[in-house]
């Protein structure tokens, strides 16, 4: 099958952005996994031709510095309502231009136009620059959809290396009342993660190994431990994706001393929790250390 083929047969141009990745993963599904394989080597041969002939030119450019400036400037890189940054870590900033342009890239393969015509930025009409920077957003997530495909279908780590993809840490963070320190340790936790994500060191030591992510939360308060005692950490994995759930000691989280010792507290979790995951699994590389939160 050719990629003219597959467009055409999944009609991405002319669904919404969560229409898409469903009707992408149905399609991959259906095929063989040697094929899903194949047809990702196809579209990435062809991206890069794109990537080639644009990544040089003013368009592409000026649209993705002028959206991303407005982002910014709405104030739309926290999730609302969350708890504000303690100024521990520093979360990533959002993708780089050579990213956005990579993700357009592989997004103008999906949608069947191959070679792109050169007044394609021409057109000025914000709502045609809009869509244009959302399908480069949104191209790596569309690409990883063949490994998830491949991996669902095979219940096998995806054969291609290194491994594509951005964040595989995910903090699931619950909106609880609780004391302030507690509090502090969440958003620690939710910083710690946008910190690793963010981090190309940690993303390479994560792509050599056999997992697609690593998801985790911890229980309510009063669920907690008491006294001063090290976190218990409970894994579980379906298929290629780990779910943990961490349970710190509401002691040691209120009596440490100040912001600096909640972070180091939150840190010491995260990373015993990754060891736990590092030992338990085949990883090809060492995993790294984080920076000393006691420092920043």
């Amino acid at each position: 099958m050719d990629l003219q083929e597959m467009a055409k047969k999944t009609r991405l141009a002319r669904r919404d952005p969560g229409a898409k990745q469903r009707a992408l993963s149905k399609f991959l599904l259906a095929q063989e996994p040697e094929s899903i394989v194949q047809l990702h080597e196809a579209v990435t041969e062809a991206a890069e031709r794109i990537r080639s002939k644009w990544q040089d030119r003013e368009g592409p450019r000026r649209l993705f510095e002028s959206q991303m400036s407005m982002a910014f400037a709405s104030g739309n890189g926290r999730a609302g309502g969350a708890p504000p940054m303690v100024g521990g870590f520093t979360p990533s900033a959002g993708p780089s231009y050579d990213e956005w342009l990579w993700g357009w890239c592989i997004h103008q393969v999906l949608l069947g136009n191959l070679d792109p015509e050169d007044g394609h930025f021409d057109n000025g009409l914000p709502p045609l620059q809009i869509i244009d920077y959302f399908e480069g957003m949104m191209g790596p997530g569309l690409l990883d959809g063949f490994r998830d495909a491949y991996e669902e279908r095979t219940g096998q780590s995806w054969p291609l290396k290194p491994r594509q993809g951005v964040a595989f840490l995910f903090y699931q963070e619950q909106q609880e009342h609780s004391l302030e320190p507690i509090q502090l340790y969440r958003a620690s936790l939710r910083e710690l993660t946008a910190h690793i994500n963010g981090c190309k060191q940690w993303r390479t030591w994560w792509m050599s190994g056999p997992l697609t992510s690593l998801e985790f939360g911890i229980v309510e308060t009063d669920q907690m431990l008491e006294g001063n005692v090290p976190t218990e950490i409970s894994l579980s994995r379906t298929g290629l994706a780990v779910t943990a759930v961490l349970t710190p000691s509401r002691d040691r989280i209120a009596n440490a001393n100040g912001d600096h010792d909640v972070r180091a507290v939150a840190a010491e979790d995260v990373l015993q929790l990754l060891e736990e995951v590092s030992s338990n699994h085949s990883f090809d590389l060492k995993m790294p250390q984080l920076d000393n939160p006691r420092l920043s």
